[in-house]
Parts: C-alpha cells; sequence; structure tokens
C-alpha cells in the first residue's frame, strides 16, 4: 500500500509507503510511476486546475499586483485513468456546486473511471468537517446517494464498493 501526499502534516503510518511530493508535477510523476504496481487507485483530492504561467523568483510588492497568468495543469487523474489495465480500479472524488449527481456522472465517464464519489461544496461546505453527504457513482450506472455521514463511513462504503467489484472481478 502506497499513500502519495501534497502539502500534508498527516504522519507516516506503519506499513503504508508513504511519498510526499510538492507539486501537481511530481506527483503526477510519482502516480506514472507507480501505477503499474497498484490494483487500485484512489484519487482522493484534486491538485489545483491551474497554475501560474511564471513563478517569480522574489516576493511581488504590493504595488505591481496586477494579474497573474494562468496555464491548465494536466489531468493526473485522466491521464493515468486512460493508461490504466482492465484489471485495475480507479475512484475518484468530485467537488462541485450545482448538478451534483449529473456532474459526477459526467465526470466518471469523461475520466474513465470505476467509481466517484462527488459532494456539493456550495458555501465551503464539507472542508475542515468530518462530514459530508453525496452520490457513489459507479461505471455500471449504479447511484447511491449518501445521507450527511462521517467521512470515515463514506470510506468504509466505497471501500465496500470497490471490494465487491475487485471480487467479482477475480473470480
Amino acid at each position: 500500500v502506497s499513500l502519495v501526499l501534497a502539502n500534508s502534516n498527516i504522519s507516516d503510518v506503519a506499513g503504508i509507503k508513504t511519498i510526499r511530493v510538492e507539486t501537481a508535477q511530481q506527483m503526477h510523476q510519482v502516480l506514472k510511476e507507480n501505477m503499474q504496481d497498484c490494483d487500485v487507485l484512489v484519487m482522493s483530492a484534486a491538485v489545483a486546475d491551474a497554475k501560474p504561467v511564471a513563478s517569480p523568483s522574489e516576493k511581488i510588492k504590493k504595488k505591481d499586483f496586477k494579474s497573474i497568468d494562468l496555464i491548465a495543469n494536466e489531468d493526473i487523474l485522466a491521464d493515468l485513468s486512460s493508461s490504466a489495465s482492465d484489471s485495475q480500479l480507479i475512484v475518484g472524488f468530485a467537488a462541485e456546486t450545482s448538478n451534483i449527481e449529473e456532474s459526477g456522472r459526467e465526470k466518471l465517464k469523461a475520466k474513465d473511471l470505476d467509481f466517484i464519489y462527488v459532494n456539493d461544496v456550495s458555501g465551503g461546505a464539507i472542508f475542515a468537517s468530518d462530514l459530508t453527504a453525496g452520490f457513489l457513482i459507479s461505471s455500471d450506472g449504479k447511484s447511491t446517494h449518501i445521507e450527511q455521514t462521517s467521512k470515515a463511513k463514506v470510506a468504509r462504503i466505497i471501500l465496500d464498493n470497490v471490494v465487491s467489484r475487485l471480487s467479482y472481478a477475480n473470480g
């Protein structure tokens, strides 16, 4: 079991190989290098969708604030999913503010995922909270609404579904 972390102060867990990265590019590279060794990839948090075109080497003074030109980061989850073998399961997460279930279905299909958990983050909901509510959607078309509950319980629901799919796939 491996855990790739960025910008986290979570302590290492015994028995889990922890790889710490600082940028989206580093995360992408580490995941690509380790992808062939995984049965299940769970991408539980998205990196930034965009990054500054240029990173200044010195502090930008307030008087010089104007604008920041952005460039899209590569979609790590979509890239890894597109190169995954049929035996690998890919689980993604999506934070949405409208059309939650429909948006989740679209992302599941667009990124070729096996499962996606999508939740409503309107007004900052769920951040810095132990609670969440949303939909677990699977590639077989099943959508399960999960009423507000602990994130730990949602993790168990997701893992139960993953184990069930793995058991089915492996006879």
